[in-house]
């Protein structure tokens, strides 16, 4: 039974700013260890499920988090730049998916590094009319392989998120958000043990049968990404099959999520290129 693990940073243990989430900051390396600690923590509790192969998809930003040599020597990393799915390459190869260090949508003014995908240039991500974050795409693209999501770690508000979408899926809290760059954390051993039981009971479960088979898929979809800059939208606009439907809304269609999944990214980074280093 092989799971995966696609890991983000600003949902890990003890982590709430901006200087400690991305490699410019002077406290990534703080960031680095605390992510590589709950995914090590996720991994344990996979094994003792009964799981026999893991893979860890480093998914945050650089892709370069993850200390390697940190990293439960059971489990194989996915890390670098270029992939086809960043966030999800190469799980439609497995049974089981955890989101670890996950984090609430863009527009969530609780959610600590509350985002989606992209920082400052987002305003609002919407598939079909209702408001998604990265929790929702990359699950609706493990569900487009058939691969059940068990197991979301984060905070209050990303667990929030996940019982309105993913109701099934296990739920380790980690921290309660206080604001954007704000929370009451728990300590790392507390969530190391929190994480860890929680995995061992969603591997338990797929392993018994009790995790359902039969998933929600995206089918044709319509996806609308809303800047803040109506540069922005100018700038995404360009890419063949979207449309400016708004001062700062483009709009595409996609067949599947993995479609929509890299649709929307490819609009963000197009607009991105448009952003104003001086209004944001």
């Amino acid at each position: 039974m092989r799971i995966y693990i696609s890991a983000d940073g600003e949902g890990v243990t003890g982590v709430v700013h901006g200087a400690e989430m991305h490699p410019e900051g002077r406290e990534w390396e703080y960031g680095r260890r605390m992510m590589t600690a709950d995914v090590n923590a996720a991994v344990a509790g996979a094994f003792d499920g009964g799981a026999t192969e893991v893979y860890v998809n480093d998914a945050h930003w650089s892709e370069l988090n993850i200390l390697p040599e940190k990293l439960d020597p059971r489990a194989q990393l996915l890390r670098g730049s270029g992939k086809s799915l960043p966030m999800m390459e190469g799980v439609e190869e497995c049974d089981g998916v955890f989101f670890v260090g996950y984090h609430a949508r863009v527009g969530d003014w609780r959610g600590v590094g509350s985002e989606t995908l992209l920082g400052r240039e987002i305003f609002d991500v919407r598939v079909n009319g209702r408001p998604v974050g990265e929790l929702g795409i990359n699950a609706a693209v493990a569900h487009h392989f058939g691969v059940p999501v068990l197991l979301v770690t984060g905070d209050d508000a990303l667990s929030a998120e996940a019982e309105d979408i993913l109701p099934q899926a296990q739920r380790a809290v980690v921290k309660y958000a206080i604001g954007r760059f704000s929370a009451r954390c728990l300590s790392p051993q507390a969530t190391a043990e929190i994480i860890a039981r929680e995995a061992r009971g969603a591997v338990l479960q797929l392993a018994g049968g009790a995790v359902a088979r039969a998933l929600p898929q995206w089918g044709h979809v319509v996806c609308e990404v809303e800047f803040v800059s109506p540069a922005q939208a100018a700038a995404a606009a360009i890419m063949p099959g979207a449309e400016r439907v708004a001062a700062r809304t483009v709009r595409c269609e996609a067949a599947d999520a993995p479609t929509a999944s890299r649709a929307i990214l490819a609009i963000m980074l197009l607009g991105a290129r448009a952003a104003d280093p001086w209004y944001g």
